[in-house]
Parts: structure tokens; C-alpha cells; sequence
């Protein structure tokens, strides 16, 4: 047993240590109906925030300057990338979810329908000197009308909104990717993390579980010996060049030839 957090208070909890903790019935109460998402990250003092939001965490600021500021991103993105993208379809949502896919900061959030993968996300990197997180959520709030219809003014509707992206490319589809939008403002202008909010509406939740960071490593390779692999999350070449280096860095040193 151990601790997770939720909401402004911690609750009393087991921790996942091992891999076999994503099967027991604390977790597994997460993969009935209705069904969660998940995300993986490497420090569990990271707050579940979009990449547009996470320098004003807990702050005032003001939110039409940020979203402008993430129209001013769009439009650089979208002005330099024109080379290599092969003329995409465009709208509202599209644009933020494509800028999204190549790493440019939006309002949106990264989720997976795969626990194990976001598992993989919170240990594929060496980290041991801090605890990984793996976030359950859950929103009775799922778009599920066009891509190209979803506009501003649906955006500042409800606070947690999960969508399915278009596939783009391989990797969404081996991620089982979900996106998420949340408009969180409180009364104080200040943007909280997802794990810290009030939900307004009943069945929505968050919980973020704690991986002990001298987990990380076992996880890792059970992951990797149950199919969990890098090339078979980012499936393309370089996805295979960076697994066999991760393998040789982080699984190698561990075996006796």
C-alpha cells in the first residue's frame, strides 16, 4: 500500500511497483464500463496539464493572451512545416491536432486506451531519480460529432472533453491515441492541473498512481517481454533504430553472456 493523490487531498493506496499491479482489482475497476484513458509521466510531480498551460500552472493569467499565443504557434507551424505536409485538410481542431502530433504546445492533452502503453510512456526513459505517475481518467464528455465541426465555441464549453483523432498516421493508431481539451479556469483565473480539479459533472474523475522510481526498470523490460515495445508504439524505422539503442542501454547491462 502506498499513496496516490487525487483531487486537492491524498488518499491511502497501492502503488505499482510491478506489472502485475495493472491487473489487480483497485486498477482493473478502471478498464470497466465506462471506459478510462490513460497517461504515462516519467515524474509523478508533474501536473496533468496541456503543453500550452503548464508555465502558468497555478497562476493567474490571462486566457484569451494564451490562446492567442497558440494561434501565433499554429501559424508559424503551419508556415514552415508547408513543405513537408502534403496540403492537409484544415479546420479549427485539425490544425491543433496535427500541431499537437509533431510537438508544438496546445490546449490538448495525449492519452492512450491502453494502460500498458501508458505505462511504457511513464518508464521508457531511464529516470530513476524521481517517481513516475500513470493517470487514470474519466469523462462523461466525448465529441462525437466531425473533426471539422468542432469550432471555438464548442471550446469553451464543457471543462474535459475526450475525442478519437483522425489517424494521421501509424502511430496514433498503435497508440490507441485519445486527445482530451479542458477548459479549466477557476474563479480565480488560474489554471489547475486535471488531478487538482473539482469536476462539475458526476462521473467525471482523475487518478494518478505512483510508479517507485527503482520500479522503473523491471517494468520496463516486462513490458518489453510482453510485446510493449518502442518500435511497436512509434512503428517506423527510426521507431526500431531507437528501440534496439533503448535495449542495448537499458536491458543489456543487465544480462550475463
Amino acid at each position: 500500500m502506498s499513496i496516490i493523490q487525487e483531487g486537492n487531498r491524498l488518499e491511502q493506496e497501492y502503488q505499482i511497483s510491478d506489472i502485475s499491479d495493472v491487473f489487480r482489482p483497485e486498477f482493473m475497476k478502471w478498464l470497466q464500463y465506462p471506459p478510462s484513458i490513460f497517461r504515462g509521466q516519467a515524474d509523478f510531480n508533474w501536473g496533468t496539464v496541456p503543453s500550452l498551460y503548464r508555465d502558468v500552472v497555478g497562476r493567474e493569467f490571462d486566457l484569451e493572451n494564451r490562446q492567442l499565443i497558440e494561434d501565433i504557434l499554429l501559424q508559424r507551424f503551419f508556415a514552415r512545416a508547408e513543405p513537408y505536409l502534403n496540403s492537409p485538410k484544415r479546420s479549427f481542431l485539425r490544425d491543433r491536432i496535427l500541431a499537437q502530433h509533431y510537438g508544438v504546445p496546445t490546449r490538448l492533452l495525449d492519452w492512450t486506451q491502453n494502460p500498458l502503453v501508458a505505462l511504457y510512456f511513464a518508464v521508457e526513459n531511464d529516470a530513476r531519480e524521481c517517481d513516475g505517475a500513470l493517470i487514470c481518467g474519466r469523462t462523461t464528455a466525448t465529441w462525437t460529432g466531425a473533426v471539422d465541426s468542432y469550432g471555438p465555441s464548442q471550446a469553451l464549453e464543457p471543462e474535459f472533453v475526450s475525442l478519437i483523432p483522425p489517424h494521421l498516421d501509424s502511430r496514433i493508431v498503435a497508440q490507441t491515441a485519445i486527445l482530451t481539451i479542458q477548459n479549466q479556469l477557476n474563479s480565480q483565473k488560474r489554471f489547475l492541473p486535471l488531478e487538482d480539479y473539482r469536476f462539475a459533472r458526476e462521473g467525471d474523475s482523475v487518478r494518478k498512481f505512483l510508479i517507485p522510481a527503482d520500479s522503473k526498470p523491471r517494468i520496463y523490460r516486462d513490458l518489453l517481454n510482453m510485446g510493449i515495445t518502442h518500435w511497436s508504439i512509434y512503428p517506423s524505422l527510426q521507431g526500431v533504430g531507437d528501440g534496439v539503442k533503448r535495449e542495448f542501454e537499458r536491458v543489456w547491462g543487465y544480462i550475463q553472456f
